[in-house]
């Protein structure tokens, strides 16, 4: 049985499709910002292209997460898609770069809703010895996108214009959608399940959250001591509403789906601050070309799908918890490794290509065993709420990470090297307690057996 089978093979292809799509979409938003932010005269106001983005994916996520819950599955995928593509339209029409902002952030909260639903879909449609191989399907979409994003979309932006990279993916996404609500309309994933009580607080908790973590981006991108009161402010607005939006336990690393969880923060903030601030100093302090800089954020993304792979055969799906402790500690090493960087001896694309593929292959070992972790512990009931809660903590790991990878460069920007290996001994601080707690993800289950036999 494989997810290529005639059961299951439109609906594998519906989810590589839109997949690809919204990858390519994600990546070329990033090579294509600088000159959007020139175009509508606001580079000044760069960072919110990033920030509105992810502060509204937040919400969309919680309210995915409990849609799905309540077996809402197909009418949650068709909204994302829809709220998706209004914001593509309005980024790509846009005539000043408020309205540029607000098309990113329909584009959030249409992605947030976007992601819980496909994670919840797989785990609803796919049998249990089915889904790593689905987790793997999508970092090999993300990989595809890495090799063709970076031709692709400055061809794009150069004979045309940057409005063609959103505008010119729009016929693609409708199709994706047309075969998103085919392959979920047959009625398997909108299994019954009980309703949810219900959480007025939860609006109040999500939007602190979301403001939280798009003050804190903002703040960490273009940090200067005037900005140090919107800093101050999100981190107290995280304080006030993260662990509301977590499962209990979850900041302590409590045994089970808690652990679960905050482990994809941990590891989300590493490898995103790492990578993000290698590709700087390569260009900026190596002198090698933007292109060999995205060279390497290829093959971390070729690893990655490779990593992915291997977690998904069936000859190792007995040794999840080894997968996932050697995917942590191998991610780690990639990360150390790119501290070779600052010998100027070594041969700096060489030693980054190196590194990117070390890491790369350990979260791919790692991301897709989290997932299968959460999903083995969560009931069908909850399924939806820990898919959120484990979005909500990559965004809130990356972000955070970010932030403070970007203070600690703005305080040290008179020294990129040691700039650059501050940040990278942060970067691997955090590996490494990933690695260390990684072992908490599966003690609930494995007591469970251990009681059982």
């Amino acid at each position: 049985m494989n997810v290529l089978d005639r059961k299951y093979r439109r609906t594998t292809i519906a989810i590589t499709s839109i997949v690809t799509m919204v990858a390519f979409e994600a990546m070329s938003a990033n090579m294509i910002a600088p000159s959007v932010a020139v175009d509508l005269n606001a580079v000044a106001s760069y960072g919110w292209a990033f920030s509105a983005f992810l502060a509204a994916s937040l919400p969309g996520m919680i309210l995915g997460g409990r849609l799905t819950d309540r077996g809402r599955i197909r009418p949650t995928f068709l909204a994302s898609l829809a709220l998706f593509t209004v914001g593509l339209t309005l980024s790509g029409l846009s005539w000043a770069f408020p309205v540029f902002v607000a098309g990113r952030a329909l584009q959030g909260f249409g992605g947030g809703l976007y992601i819980v639903a496909l994670y919840v879909l797989i785990a609803r449609l796919y049998p249990e010895n089915l889904r790593p191989r689905m987790f793997a399907v999508m970092p090999a979409a993300w990989a595809a996108a890495a090799l063709l994003t970076p031709w692709l979309a400055a061809s794009v932006a150069a004979t045309w214009t940057w409005r063609a990279n959103y505008l010119g993916i729009l016929p693609l996404i409708l199709l994706a959608t047309i075969a998103i609500a085919s392959a979920t309309g047959s009625g398997e994933a909108e299994n019954a399940t009980r309703p949810q009580e219900a959480q007025p607080s939860i609006l109040r908790y999500t939007v602190a959250a979301a403001l939280g973590i798009g003050m804190l981006q903002f703040a960490g991108q273009n940090f200067t001591l005037a900005l140090t009161p919107v800093l101050l402010t999100g981190g107290r607005l995280l304080v006030a509403g993260v662990p509301k939006l977590l499962p209990t336990g979850a900041l302590r690393f409590a045994r089970g789906v808690p652990a679960i969880t905050a482990l994809r923060g941990l590891l989300a903030g590493a490898f995103v601050s790492a990578q993000s601030f290698t590709t700087l100093f390569l260009v900026h302090e190596r002198g090698v070309s933007t292109s060999a800089a995205g060279a390497a954020l290829s093959v971390a993304a070729l690893g990655w799908a490779a990593g992915a792979w291997y977690q998904g055969r069936d000859s190792v799906q007995q040794s999840r918890r080894l997968l996932l402790q050697s995917g942590c500690a191998l991610a780690m090493g990639g990360i150390t490794a790119t501290a070779l960087l600052l010998l100027s001896s070594l041969p700096a694309i060489h030693v980054a290509i190196g590194a990117a593929a070390i890491g790369g292959i350990g979260m791919g070992l790692a991301v897709p065993s989290i997932s299968v972790a959460l999903f083995e512990q969560s009931l069908p009931d909850e399924q939806g709420v820990n898919a959120a809660a484990l979005q909500v903590s990559d965004s809130l790991g990356s972000a955070a990470a970010l932030a403070l990878t970007g203070l600690m460069f703005a305080q040290l920007e008179s020294s990129a090297s040691a700039a650059f290996a501050a940040i990278v001994a942060l970067a691997t601080l955090l590996a490494a307690c990933a690695t260390v707690l990684s072992s908490r993800c599966f003690a609930v289950k494995d007591a469970a057996q251990h009681t059982a036999g």
